[in-house]
């Protein structure tokens, strides 16, 4: 039996609760996921991942956050929102939009670049309203908000009609 015995496994050592650089939670993580020079370190939630390099950005974050994309012309003006769930935390979300967080953004779809001179690229981002008019002509942002407020008048109208229709 003593042989036996000693062909046991032994027990794991007991990790070590650490601290994730990113988002300051407490963890007993199995593995961290380091920087490429392994100053830092972040737990497995995917924005912590990203902090460090371990996932790629966002699409979002490419175009509509970076410094180096901006927009150049709208073709169409897509929808609105007051706030980013994606950046809300879950408290935040289950609670009404606290006005400090009241952030008004548009989704165009247009040309996005570095500049007048730059040609650019095609995508849909969310673009914030102080930026709407930074490489973009206002008689072209007027035109376009026009045409997003004509089409939501008649999407509400249906849904307005709907609803009469079922009282």
């Amino acid at each position: 039996w003593a042989f036996r015995a000693s062909l046991q496994p032994s027990k794991p050592a007991p990790r070590r609760a650490d601290r994730c650089d990113k988002c300051g939670k407490t963890t007993c993580a199995a593995g961290w996921n380091w920087n490429s020079d392994h100053t830092e370190k972040a737990c497995h939630r995917r924005k912590c991942m990203r902090a460090v390099g371990r996932l790629p950005p966002l699409a979002s974050d490419k175009v509509a956050g970076s410094t180096d994309a901006a927009l150049l012309e709208i073709e169409e003006v897509l929808g609105m929102r007051y706030c980013d769930p994606s950046q809300m935390t879950a408290v935040a979300l289950r609670n009404p939009v606290d006005e400090d967080d009241e952030r008004l953004e548009y989704l165009v779809s247009g040309r996005f670049g570095s500049g007048p001179d730059d040609r650019g690229f095609h995508s849909v981002a969310w673009v914030f309203d102080g930026d709407l008019l930074d490489h973009v002509d206002a008689e072209e942002v007027k035109s376009a908000m026009q045409t997003y407020k004509n089409r939501m008048d008649k999407e509400f109208a249906a849904l307005a009609d709907a609803c009469d229709a079922e009282m």
